[in-house]
């Protein structure tokens, strides 16, 4: 297990270096997952969207609906590999859902 992160659109992954201190923050989780849990702990002041499954946050994600998505680190290997306009943001945060891949 890798553990869990966020993804976001590459094109916006320079606005994200500070999850937790971020304003305004809309984050994508799925109702009653880990991610949403560790959403709340980490990020406090994200207002939380749900999604129904990984390619409906994907396509919310695209639409605008939310900034980040968080969700299980291998599954966020595989979007970004398969998704060129998604990426996993940079940030100074050791918390779970903030850290991005080496």
């Amino acid at each position: 297990d890798e553990g869990q992160t966020s993804i976001c659109l590459a094109a916006n992954v320079d606005k994200y270096t500070d999850l937790p201190n971020y304003e305004g923050l809309k984050a994508g989780v799925q109702m009653s997952s880990l991610q949403e849990q560790l959403t709340r702990e980490q990020l406090p002041n994200a207002e939380i969207i749900y999604y129904s499954d990984l390619n409906t946050g994907i396509m919310q994600l695209r639409a605008g609906d939310f900034d980040i998505m968080s969700v299980d680190a291998t599954n966020g290997k595989t979007m970004i590999a398969s998704n060129p306009d998604l990426a996993s943001p940079a940030t100074s945060s050791t918390t779970a859902l903030t850290v991005p891949w080496p």
